[in-house]
């Protein structure tokens, strides 16, 4: 999810929210993300990573919780590209898209 974006130095720095709570390809969903920083880090300059949490599914259900974080990137591309390569990714890593 781009959360929000700004101008700098010709340059756009954007917010990513990462989660998951479902098993991957790659093991527990703890692995699914740092593979996902790993490619998304690929598409421009990684400027902070926030600590991993957790969330309890919302609405309330039996899903087992979501492992959290949040990314800042700078990237030379505007928002539409952006999303595109995005979308690659997740589509790399298999993700089924249901919203």
């Amino acid at each position: 999810m781009i959360l929000k974006t700004k101008t700098e130095q010709e340059q756009t720095i954007v917010t990513l929210g990462l989660g998951g709570n479902l098993p991957s390809q790659f093991g527990a969903p703890v692995f699914g993300l740092v593979k996902s920083l790993a490619l998304i880090s690929r598409l421009g300059r990684l400027k902070s990573v926030s600590r991993l949490y957790t969330s309890k599914a919302y609405p309330v259900s039996d899903q087992p919780d979501f492992l959290n974080c949040v990314l800042q990137l700078q990237v030379d591309m505007d928002a539409e590209n952006l999303l595109q390569k995005l979308h690659d990714i997740e589509h790399s890593l298999a993700r089924e898209r249901s919203v």
